[in-house]
């Protein structure tokens, strides 16, 4: 005979089942998530890398820069060998 405080053994499965279930739906749904917005970046990085590597700065486009970094460092040279350490 089962008394007023007995549990029943399917209903405990039951429960354990559906909190089971439950957790890990909202497990799998978490890496989902983790899993699509990493993709996402990915893509994203990909397209970067492509952007990047389609535009480079020429010779000629740097070519005003680098005589003014090689004139100055004419200038620094042509001071220092002088020995004019102003």
């Amino acid at each position: 005979m089962s008394g007023a405080g007995d549990i029943n053994p399917n209903v405990v499965l039951l429960i354990f089942n559906v909190l089971f279930g439950v957790i890990g739906a909202a497990g799998m749904w978490w890496v989902n998530v983790i899993w699509s917005r990493q993709n996402d970046q990915q893509k994203d990085i990909g397209t970067l890398n492509i952007k990047l590597s389609e535009r480079y700065a020429t010779r000629t486009e740097l070519q005003p820069t680098f005589d003014r970094i090689f004139n100055k460092l004419d200038e620094i040279q042509r001071t220092v060998g002088n020995g004019n350490h102003t």
